[in-house]
């Protein structure tokens, strides 16, 4: 599978990881709660998730927020997909404004406790296995990030979306050490083989890229969601994005070029278009 498909895959299990599931629920309910009425996946498209993975676990943990999501597919192989922020969700935004903003560190964060906690719960009991992928959006990838770091021996890859990073030696904010990364004064990369931080070019976030981000960064363009800039942050734009590269790679378009995705920001007319494309015409 090439990188773009690993890319496109894995930032759809992060967008799935905002639905809410239950391990054994019924296809129609599956595909029902994959949509989220008009704000989740489209109903071809999440058909075709729901025939590709199976919900073993998915864990909510009212007192830090956390909300985390164990897929597997029809080989066997496994993702742990974890939620982002919630605008509705007050824990969420805590959790964003002060742990992450602030402090740069999962080290005190209830939710990256909860999610250690339940992962090891996880790999005890048998429900998940060692060689694990893990994905997240926002909130969700700097978790994944931490939870890459820690179970390093387990996971497999790590994937985040528009995910901010940590701070540096405690002394740096994220925000200060985002303007150095931006003024090229320092590489505010810690090189990572396994971790796969895909960023959107358009628009201003709050929290992506803040920080030192564990792996490798990759920027991709996508529609630009204005007046709405706040929107730009979305997971959804990214997968709509995502999935236009997978089909022309599919289509032999990037066939024997390389698959980095700094490279494919020229593409802007392909990223707008939107993946109804790809579920209804293909």
């Amino acid at each position: 599978m090439s990188t773009i498909s690993n890319y496109y895959k894995y930032s759809e299990l992060a967008f799935a990881s905002y639905s809410n599931l239950v391990s054994g629920m019924l296809r129609p309910d599956y595909i029902d709660a994959l949509m989220r009425g008009d704000e989740g996946m489209s109903q071809k498209q999440a058909a075709t998730f729901a025939d590709t993975y199976t919900i073993i676990d998915q864990y909510n943990d009212p007192s830090s927020g956390l909300s985390v999501t164990l897929f597997e597919d029809g080989a066997g192989a496994q993702t742990v997909a974890i939620r982002g922020t919630t605008p509705t969700d007050l824990l969420d935004l805590a959790t964003d404004i002060i742990d992450i903003a602030l402090l740069g560190t999962p080290e005190y964060q209830a939710q990256y406790s909860a999610l250690s906690a339940k992962v090891q719960q996880w790999l005890l009991s048998g429900d998940l296995h060692s060689g694990f992928t893990v994905t997240g959006h926002s909130l969700g990838g700097f978790l994944a990030q931490a939870l890459a770091a820690q179970f390093d021996s387990d996971v497999s890859a790590a994937y985040t979306y528009n995910a901010p990073g940590f701070s540096v030696g405690g002394s740096v904010t994220n925000i200060g050490t985002e303007l150095l990364d931006i003024f090229g004064i320092v590489d505010a990369t810690v090189p990572n083989d396994k971790i796969f931080n895909v960023r959107a070019l358009e628009g201003i976030s709050a929290t992506a890229g803040l920080g030192q981000m564990l792996g490798s960064i990759q920027v991709v363009s996508i529609e630009n969601q204005s007046p709405n800039l706040i929107a730009n942050h979305y997971i959804a734009p990214l997968v709509d994005s995502l999935a236009v590269h997978d089909l022309f790679s599919q289509g032999g378009v990037f066939r024997g070029h390389n698959t980095n995705l700094k490279k494919l920001t020229a593409w802007n007319d392909f990223a707008r278009l939107s993946v109804q494309y790809q579920y209804q015409y293909q």
